[in-house]
C-alpha cells in the first residue's frame, strides 16, 4: 500500500514538473517551443514520460492552456471578494487586471498570456474552442468585478480591449512595466 501511494505521488510530481516546464517554454517562447522533446528536455525527464502524461501535442497544449485559465479563475475568486464600490479608478484597474490575466502581473507572464490567446486563435478548432468557452466565464467574473466596484455602466468588451491593446502595443514597443501600463490605461477609462 505504502508503496502504490508513493508510486503515485512521484508520478503526479513527474507530471506537475511537466507540466511546469511547458508552461515555462509558452511563456517565454511561445506555443511553437511547447514540443514533447524540448518539454523532456527542460522538464529533464525522457521523453517517453512526456508521452506518457500527455499522447499528443495537443493534450500538452490544452494542459498549459487550460492550467493558465484555472489559475486566473481563482485569482478572480480572490479579486471579487477584494472589490468594493469605494474602490478608486487605479485600484478598480489593478483587480481588473489581476481578474483577466491571473495573479502573475509579471511582463514575462502578461506577454506570454497575450501570445498564448493569439496561437489558441490561430491553432486548432480545441484550442481555439477552449479560449471561446473560458472567456463566457471570464466575461462574467470581469462583468460582476466591475459591478462591485461601482462601475456598471462600463461594457467588459471595451475594458478588456483597453487592457489587451495597451499591452500588445507596449509590448511591441519594447516597453517594461506592463501591467502598470495597462492599469493607468484602463483606470483612465474607469474614472
Amino acid at each position: 500500500m505504502h508503496d502504490a501511494a508513493s508510486g503515485q505521488k512521484r508520478a503526479t510530481e513527474r507530471r506537475d514538473a511537466i507540466l511546469r516546464a511547458a508552461l515555462e517554454l509558452l511563456m517565454h517562447d511561445g506555443m511553437s517551443t511547447v514540443t514533447h522533446r524540448l518539454v523532456a528536455r527542460a522538464a529533464e525527464v525522457p521523453l517517453s514520460s512526456i508521452r506518457y502524461y500527455f499522447k499528443t501535442r495537443e493534450h500538452l497544449l490544452q494542459a498549459c492552456v487550460q492550467q493558465v485559465l484555472t489559475e486566473r479563475a481563482t485569482e478572480a475568486e480572490h479579486v471579487l471578494e477584494q472589490a468594493r464600490p469605494e474602490t478608486t479608478a487605479d485600484e478598480a484597474a489593478r483587480l481588473f487586471l489581476r481578474a483577466f490575466y491571473g495573479p502573475d502581473l509579471s511582463d514575462t507572464m502578461l506577454l506570454g498570456i497575450v501570445g498564448m490567446a493569439l496561437d489558441c486563435a490561430r491553432g486548432t478548432h480545441e484550442l481555439s474552442h477552449l479560449l471561446r468557452e473560458q472567456r463566457v466565464i471570464m466575461d462574467r467574473d470581469l462583468s460582476e468585478l466591475l459591478r462591485r466596484c461601482g462601475r456598471p455602466h462600463l461594457r467588459v468588451s471595451l475594458a478588456a480591449a483597453v487592457v489587451d491593446g495597451s499591452l500588445l502595443n507596449a509590448s511591441a514597443l519594447r516597453h517594461n512595466n506592463l501591467a502598470d501600463i495597462a492599469i493607468n490605461e484602463l483606470s483612465a477609462l474607469l474614472e
